[in-house]
């Protein structure tokens, strides 16, 4: 474990020397006074760290060591309750950044360790799609939940009612088919398909329910939405994407401008907290900007590797909200 080289980084925040905790229950005699908010960082025997934040770091050591029995090393900083967020989420981003292995599932890019994914789809086969190697999504019978079909197809039924329902569906079954891995194999428990359901951001405003989305781990991936607001625009039919960053060269720098090489493509920038610092998202107007987005390689990459990497952080969230008859109704698209 290269304890000098963390400590140079961390050092910076005001982090305490290292302290050898191994075996230890308690790090309550490094807190003699009233004072115990702030961040702390944990090593781990195998050399790996993770960032934490509590206010209350003695208690959230102890609820540490009943999960983790390899803790060996332990340094920490008080900080202001308002400060420890944003730093956890500096700090993670900073040490990931320079090749620091990480046990965070928050605010962390690159997930490690063995993944229930990596049980369904081989990981040999997972870095040959991230890789774009002309890999074929793998056809298989999708899975069957009778109650759970029957409790949406009324809103499957409205949905259809939509204009816009059927390019909906062809639109979905081009986003799957290019950006989630082996989509049918890994449906309901590692992504979940909606529809009509209600949203807002504080950068962007909805007029109506969305019209559906795609839920990876923690988070939307995809929305499709009519009448957005988006930086002082209206747009009649927006359909939002995030994608990783780090695959795509020229990103815009501002909110709102537009992407390059792409019309009617605008960079939104909006990051969950699931999907890490590499993480960007744009918003397209209509199904044939969305349509040019999948076509860019750089972008359908981006797509692919934050979607995996989410599936691989864990399960989808919101699997009992999946809309089995609207994913029905994607697979029946020839």
């Amino acid at each position: 474990m290269d304890l000098e080289t963390i400590y140079s980084v961390l050092a910076s925040w005001g982090f305490s020397a290292f302290t050898q905790v191994e075996n230890a229950w308690s790090v309550g005699q490094l807190f003699p006074g009233k004072d115990r908010c702030g961040l702390y960082i944990l090593g781990f025997a195998d050399g790996e760290f993770y960032v934490g934040e509590s206010s209350d770091i003695p208690k959230r050591f102890s609820q540490h060591r009943k999960k983790y029995d390899d803790i060996v090393y332990f340094s920490y900083v008080l900080e202001a309750q308002e400060r420890r967020r944003p730093l956890e989420e500096e700090i993670i981003h900073t040490l990931e950044a320079q090749g620091f292995v990480l046990r965070n599932i928050e605010h962390s890019s690159i997930p490690q360790g063995a993944s229930d994914l990596d049980l369904v789809v081989e990981p040999a086969r997972r870095k040959a799609w991230i890789a774009g190697q002309g890999l074929q999504q793998e056809k298989c019978e999708r899975p069957v939940n009778q109650s759970l079909y029957s409790s949406y197809k009324d809103i499957y039924r409205r949905f259809m009612g939509f204009p816009v329902a059927a390019d909906t569906l062809h639109f979905l079954r081009y986003y799957l088919d290019a950006t989630v891995l082996d989509w049918r194999k890994t449906e309901m428990s590692f992504w979940g398909g909606s529809c009509l359901s209600p949203a807002g951001y504080k950068s962007i405003k909805y007029k109506l329910p969305t019209i559906a989305r795609v839920n990876i781990y923690r988070q939307e991936v995809l929305t499709v939405a009519q009448d957005m607001v988006f930086n002082g625009d209206n747009i009649p039919l927006a359909i939002s994407f995030h994608a990783a960053s780090s695959p795509i060269d020229a990103l815009p720098k501002e909110l709102g401008d537009q992407v390059a090489g792409h019309s009617g493509v605008k960079l939104w920038g909006h990051k969950y907290k699931s999907g890490g610092h590499d993480q960007t998202a744009f918003i397209a107007a209509g199904f044939e900007a969305a349509l040019g987005l999948l076509e860019d390689d750089q972008i359908r990459k981006g797509l692919r590797v934050l979607n995996t990497r989410l599936m691989m952080k864990g399960p989808c969230l919101w699997k009992g909200n999946h809309c089995l008859p609207l994913v029905e109704g994607v697979a029946d698209v020839s």
